[in-house]
């Protein structure tokens, strides 16, 4: 550039570059250009208000100061800096301190987490680490290759000249044999199996072989392991929405959502902890890890597994980006180079098994396995309100790097390579570098330059997953000692203009000149919507072990038996030195180039056809006794415990996907516990409360008369002879087969309990069957209660590890809703809750005419049994000008996105005006994606602003970007539970990565017929339109729509304002119900656990201290049960001498809000806390 600003000694340099950063990206938001010349930048900006107005804002933001206008009389950029420096005393020190310092010593008591494995697939035939690095990265192979056939035919598509609708590339990273699939492996029957995303069928095998290596440690892994994975890609429900005219499945309502990703592999798995989709745009899978590294520094799990997917398989999303210019037109990402273009699309699946470092030598067999990698900081933000929705910024860029530099308790100078974002776009792998050079600076020397590298020259942007593939190749980079060339990089790009002063690109393999340490290098993953994430990994010590067979030899695992079946099978390339008999040993293992999974192909595109499974060579088969975790449920459970005292409390489920928990002071809440007021210390029984009693039923009650002396063989064999008589069959089930799967139903259950209920002389609950789905759970439940050892739960207290007011205190202090009808506000919502007001009415034309699909058969395709919904008015109604929108944008919109900015606003107005909102986090719970629907069959082209239009991640990243808050802002799917986990994964966040504001919301919008035809389908909707809540006439839910926020802060209980405090949030806790009777049954034991460890998490003494409870209360004749035996189970014995248990549940008003279900129930509770009467 011209006119370079000159060096005074006086300016600080780093003003200087904060001030042409502000500079030039006014000039790119008001005229689209970047001027190549300082002058004519600052004669824009001080003759144009728009542009002004924009740099003052930018600058304000960087600085962190609020700058008067007077500054735009100045005549050059130094005189801006000089008059800065006046401004802000301090400032220079400030920004100059910013890099943290080797004396920083932030979250010192958590422990190290170790990434014991990584399965992935990734373009170019990769299925290991050790392919990845000798087949890609070493050679420096590029993976890109034209458009397979069965993904689309790109011919049709592709138009070089870019016109609208069509495609200029017909290349991409795609993963081999992504329709492969062994279904019988996971048990899954062939037809679900077809109607699955394939993607969760990549992550099921994926998962399985991560997770492989803790099966060969001295104990068995805990069971109470999460599940995070990361995912953008919403294709499959593209593919799907083109296939509506064909008979649509039932089982297609579950197979849509995110949530399932991973909601499957916790189920397949028998996983029970917290597991849940996470789609940020591009940093979903960096931000699933940073979650899962977050969850296990905070105590709440030991294990878990983090992952992401991406597959490519229906053409919008490029046909969108192709609009939009952003793909490159030479078919390759150049990263940092000055003839990149853009970037090309990929596709893969990753999927890493973290334990905490402590444990990791009871959880692996250290002889075979050793840690590839140990997180020493992870940090995510939100870029706040940047340039635009999706421009990059360089002031966040930088604050994600400091932020883990910071946790990691590290330098600049200790990082010794970092793998960048790097997508090949100019702008911003400009911005990039840019954002490094200001964190790392000089900080490194000639002899040891920081190396920067990205994976995406070899195998393309692999979009939600791209984080997890520059993880890969971290870990490869620490495990080797050397770093490999950035393919298509040969020279940096122009507009490059400021780097470290000592660091390289390396085009060819570079070892590291340090012999005698572990290395460090950090990941960085950025996404469209401005949620930034970024790592730091250190690496093993050198020689500790020799990685080789670990990092290729994805078999390795072989050697042990398979849970949930009987056969090994094992396709192989050729037998040349393969003798069958050696399978037959303890220790066979064959290597093997293909899946280890014997795979039958299903469509990508449509309906699946059988395939020969063992295509690529002959099959071994070789029968194997089966032991291992994951078959049934390897662990006994606790005794349960009853506790006694006074609180109240929430509970959220959906089926055996999440369950969550919350406790409020006096009150418990399945998914969070927040406390009363001050001045609601405790419940007034003289209250005549409007919610009837559950009444007693003998769940889970045990008569004294049980013989002590029915042993395990008793219980099994009476087991099998009433499943025998029951199913005609004469073979006995394999202890871990699902009764459901082997042809059990409520009617058969109900003959199965009474036979044994008269063989064993126990009384035993109706959905005993559904609470222990397989015959391993039964006879470990059945052992359990008949045992004289056993201990009257309800005589024990909950281990508490202090009172409330020891911790930082998490308070609710504003809120805002819309709900049907006319509940619109607090207040409106309060009213309709003690006016007992049905809001269920017909569903109005502005969603859909449900009459063009009526027909009272419940089992008719495609078809409507159902009219009526809970909705609410003026859903289309939006003041885009409020929030600086334009009307084209605001037409392309999701309305969860139009109402969460308004609803949002609402509730944080006052702490707007006050200007006390800093680096708030906004977590958003949403499962509904009907937007996306509407947009792939509205038969209108694609536009610029598509895309953001209907990004599930940018529901929370518009928030943040309107409001200007940079903290993490994440969207979570875990189906009707997601606003209530959103709670749990807010609060966790705040209390381990120094987070002290949190917005957290849910949202529910019905737009269009496809979800209702899909639930009326599987029968999942009350016939007379109402939720009958524990009412012996329930017969299903009613759908409704919802929208609130919770503000919370962490606050000193002690000096805390009561007049600002809506309550206190005590405790949290949400699960998985992991192997249960089927993927969506409810599941008791789950429901006790998690309602057991929001008390204990709450530090309240006794179950009897709640004393009101809202249920999740759907109304299912199924779910009711299970769901008051598991409130039974945990609350019954602690209201002996005290005022009874007060349960209820909203949607019986309302109907059910499904993804925004958890947070309705959480705002009436707040509700009833405030007025001391429970409706």
């Amino acid at each position: 550039m011209d006119n370079q600003p000159s060096c005074n000694p006086s300016v600080d340099a780093t003003i200087i570059h904060l001030v042409i950063e502000a500079l030039q990206a006014a000039s790119c938001a008001v005229d689209g250009t970047a001027h190549d010349s300082y002058g004519r930048l600052w004669e824009l900006v001080s003759s144009d208000t728009v542009a002004g107005s924009f740099f003052l804002r930018s600058l304000s933001i960087s600085l962190g100061i609020e700058l008067p206008s007077c500054v735009l009389n100045c005549a050059k950029i130094e005189e801006v800096a000089a008059k800065i420096t006046e401004l802000g005393s301090g400032i220079c020190a400030t920004l100059r301190n910013r890099v943290p310092l080797r004396t920083i010593h932030l979250h010192q008591g958590h422990p190290r987490v170790a990434i014991i494995s990584a399965s992935c697939r990734l373009p170019g035939g990769v299925e290991t680490l050790g392919d990845l690095w000798s087949d890609i990265l070493v050679p420096g192979r590029d993976a890109i290759t034209p458009i397979p056939t069965s993904r689309w035919d790109a011919d049709l598509l592709y138009d070089p000249e870019g016109g609208e609708g069509t495609i200029y590339v017909k290349e991409g990273g795609f993963i081999e044999d992504a329709d492969a699939f062994d279904n019988r492996f996971f048990e899954i029957p062939h037809h679900e199996a077809a109607q699955m995303d394939p993607q969760q069928r990549l992550l099921l095998e994926a998962a399985f072989e991560a997770r492989a290596p803790l099966m060969k440690g001295r104990i068995s892994p805990s069971d109470e392991t999460g599940v995070f994975i990361g995912c953008s890609c919403a294709d499959w429900f593209l593919v799907h929405a083109k296939l509506t005219a064909r008979d649509s499945p039932s089982c297609f309502i579950v197979d849509l959502q995110h949530a399932m990703l991973a909601n499957r592999i916790s189920y397949c798995m028998n996983l029970e902890g917290a597991s849940m989709t996470i789609d940020t745009a591009t940093s979903s899978g960096i931000v699933a890890f940073c979650t899962a590294v977050s969850q296990i520094e905070s105590g709440r799990m030991v294990c878990a597994l983090a992952g992401s997917s991406q597959l490519i398989i229906a053409p919008e999303v490029t046909i969108a980006l192709c609009n939009l210019g952003m793909l490159s037109r030479k078919g390759r990402c150049r990263p940092f180079d000055e003839a990149s273009d853009g970037f090309i699309r990929s596709e893969g699946v990753v999927v890493f098994s973290l334990v905490r470092e402590d444990y990791v030598a009871d959880y692996v067999d250290a002889k075979v396995v050793c840690p590839l990698a140990y997180v020493r900081g992870h940090s995510v933000v939100h870029s706040g309100r940047a340039f635009s929705t999706t421009a990059p910024s360089e002031g966040a860029e930088r604050r994600v790097m400091e932020g883990a530099l910071a946790k990691a308790s590290l330098s600049p100078d200790d990082v010794d390579y970092i793998e960048a974002h790097g997508t090949g776009t100019r702008m911003g792998d400009a911005v990039e570098v840019q954002s490094i050079a200001a964190v790392f600076g000089d900080s490194h020397e000639p002899a040891r330059p920081l190396l920067v590298g990205s994976i995406k020259g070899n195998i393309g942007h692999c979009e939600g997953s791209s984080g997890g593939a520059g993880i890969c190749k971290a870990i490869l980079v620490l495990i080797n000692r050397c770093v490999p060339g950035t393919l298509h990089f040969n020279r940096l790009s122009s507009l490059i203009d400021r780097v470290p002063k000592y660091f390289s690109i390396p085009r060819t393999t570079t070892k590291f000149p340090i012999p005698d340490r572990p290395l460090v290098v950090g990941v960085s993953s950025f996404g469209v919507g401005g949620c930034n994430g970024h790592v730091i990994l250190e690496g093993p010590t050198v020689g500790q072990h020799d990685f080789k067979t670990q990092l290729n030899d994805k078999c390795f695992w072989k050697k042990n038996r398979f849970p949930w079946s009987h056969l090994i099978s094992m396709p192989c390339g050729s037998n040349e030195g393969v003798s069958p008999a050696e399978l037959l040993t303890p220790e066979g293992c064959v290597a093997t180039p293909t899946s280890s999974f014997c795979g039958t192909n299903f469509s990508l595109i449509g309906p699946a056809t059988d395939q020969d499974a063992g295509r690529n060579g002959p099959v071994v088969f070789t029968e194997v006794p089966v032991i291992g975790p994951g078959n049934g449920t390897s662990h006994k459970r606790l005794k349960e415990v009853h506790h006694e005292n006074k609180s109240s409390s929430f509970s959220c489920d959906n089926g055996s996907l999440q369950a969550a928990h919350v406790e409020f002071g006096t009150y418990s809440s399945v998914g969070e516990e927040p406390d009363m007021r001050p001045s609601c210390s405790s419940h007034s029984p003289g209250r005549s409360p409007q919610l009837p009693v559950a009444d007693s039923s003998p769940y889970h009650k045990v008569p004294p008369s049980i013989p002590s002396v029915l042993s395990r063989e008793q219980i099994r064999a009476a087991i099998d002879e009433s499943l025998k008589l029951a199913l005609n069959r004469d073979e006995p089930l394999q202890e871990d087969t699902p009764f459901v799967e082997a042809g059990v139903d409520s009617m058969t259950s109900i003959g199965i309990r009474e036979n044994l209920s008269k063989k064993l002389k126990i009384q035993l609950p109706s959905t005993i069957l559904y609470d222990h789905p397989c015959i391993a759970q039964l006879v470990g439940y059945l052992e359990q209660i008949s045992s004289t050892q056993e201990v009257d739960a309800g005589t024990k207290a909950l281990s508490c590890l202090g009172h409330p007011n020891a911790r930082s205190a998490i308070a609710v202090t504003a809120l805002a809703c819309r709900f049907p009808q006319s509940a619109q506000t607090e207040s409106e919502f309060w009213e309709t809750l003690q006016g007992g007001k049905d809001c269920i009415q017909h569903i109005p034309l502005t969603r859909f005419d449900p009459w063009k699909y009526r027909d009272s058969g419940t089992d008719q395709s495609n078809k409507l049994y159902v009219s009526d919904a809970g909705t609410y008015p003026d859903m289309a109604l939006f003041d885009n000008a409020a929030f600086n929108i334009s009307v084209a944008e605001a037409h392309l919109m999701d309305p969860h996105q139009r109402v969460l900015l308004e609803v949002c606003q609402e509730a944080i107005a006052h702490d707007l005006q006050k200007r006390s909102l800093l680096d708030v986090a906004i977590v958003v719970g949403c499962c509904n994606n009907d937007w996306v629907r509407e947009a792939c069959t509205s038969q209108q082209e694609a536009k610029s602003l598509t895309g953001t239009g209907g990004a599930a991640s940018i529901i929370s990243n518009r928030l943040s970007h309107v409001f200007g808050f940079s903290g993490p802002s994440v969207t979570l799917d875990t189906a009707c539970s997601s606003s209530l986990v959103a709670l749990d994964f807010a609060i966790s966040y705040m209390a381990t990565q120094a987070i002290s504001q949190a917005l957290v919301v849910g949202v529910n919008l019905m737009l269009r017929a496809e979800a209702f035809q899909q639930t009326c389908k599987a029968h999942m909707l009350s016939i007379d339109g109402r939720c009958k809540t524990f009412d012996a006439s329930a017969n299903g839910y009613v759908r409704s729509e919802g929208c609130g926020a919770l503000l919370l802060k962490a606050l000193p209980r002690q000096y805390a304002d009561p007049s600002t405090v809506y309550a206190w949030i005590r405790g949290a806790a949400n699960n998985h119900v992991g192997r249960s009777a089927s993927l969506t049954a409810p599941n008791g034991p789950a429901q006790q656990a998690v309602i057991r460890s929001a008390l204990r998490d709450g530090r309240v003494q006794s179950p009897a201290d709640v004393a009101v409870l809202e249920a999740h209360g759907t109304g299912t004749a199924l779910g009711d049960p299970i769901e008051v035996g598991a409130i039974r189970a945990v609350y019954c014995k602690g209201f002996v001498d005290s005022p009874p248990l007060i349960v209820g549940a909203l949607k019986s008003l309302m109907g059910h809000a499904e993804g925004a279900a958890g947070i309705a129930g959480l705002i009436k509770l707040i509700l009833v806390l405030q007025h001391r009467l429970a409706t």
